[in-house]
């Protein structure tokens, strides 16, 4: 089991809780001062506001908006009670996760060599499955600009510096990839698409497509991206599930540690 996966996934649910406290804590501030309470009353409801010092007061008819804030109060204060009794699951959970978490390639290291060789672990492909899959046949024709200065680990010359950010640290964290491997084979190269990298879970034996975008606050070059995302789906590769999009503009520029999740999250 990827525990990584796992702790992804809980920390979009503290990340969501966190954004609904900021909600609750912003609307706290124009709550009206008191407690609302209840009183049956013959076949009726009598509402009443109950402040710090015991004191009540009987809301009427014409007190409606009155009476909807001290609910909608009420209701806020449950819900802020009960997302901090889940952030705290949350935490322990990843901590406990944290604590449990392993991966088998990096516990196939701590044999001795001669053992390691007669060992296969039943969470990752068959080494000569992944040498098949780097070593695969493909029709490299990519009309470059001559711009791919920038040398990889791998000794890919690619187009930027944060192209050599995420080439880096797939080799670092042993993944397979292709660079600029279109869709297409066979046509001629300005009919096909390339996506940035091509990559294998080598646990679950599953390609997905890399596609950075390094200009989005280019108006012109994030359109161009999406008409390729849209043209990706044309060939059975999806944003969010088959397909891996990173951007950056000029004053937020590509971090390692976001690479780091999207490798953590499809990848490991």
């Amino acid at each position: 089991m990827n525990t990584s996966h796992i702790i992804n996934q809980l920390l979009e649910a503290h990340a969501e809780l966190e954004d609904l406290l900021k909600t609750v804590k912003t609307n706290q501030k124009d709550d009206p001062e008191g407690v609302l309470c209840i009183r049956p009353n013959k076949k009726t409801v009598q509402f009443y506001v109950r402040q710090k010092d015991g004191h009540e007061q009987y809301l009427g008819k014409d007190k409606q908006d009155m009476i909807q804030a001290l609910a909608q109060k009420r209701y806020n204060h449950l819900l802020e009670e009960a997302a901090l009794k889940k952030l705290e699951g949350i935490q322990k959970c990843r901590e406990i996760l944290k604590d449990c978490s392993f991966n088998t390639e990096q516990l196939t290291e701590e044999l001795p060599a001669q053992i390691r060789k007669l060992v296969k672990t039943d969470s990752s492909m068959d080494p000569e499955d992944v040498e098949k899959w780097l070593n695969q046949d493909y029709d490299f024709d990519h009309p470059r600009n001559g711009n791919d200065d920038f040398e990889t680990l791998n000794g890919e010359k690619v187009r930027s510096k944060s192209e050599i950010i995420i080439a880096n640290l797939l080799k670092h964290h042993n993944i397979p990839y292709i660079y600029e491997k279109s869709f297409d084979d066979g046509m001629p190269a300005k009919y096909r698409d390339f996506p940035d990298f091509t990559c294998l879970n080598r646990r679950t034996g599953k390609t997905y497509y890399w596609e950075h975008c390094g200009k989005f606050d280019d108006p012109k070059y994030a359109e161009n991206l999406m008409l390729r995302i849209q043209r990706f789906a044309n060939h059975g590769v999806y944003l969010g599930s088959e397909l891996i999009v990173t951007m950056e503009t000029s004053k937020f520029p590509l971090k390692t540690s976001y690479v780091e999740k999207m490798i953590e999250k499809y990848l490991l």
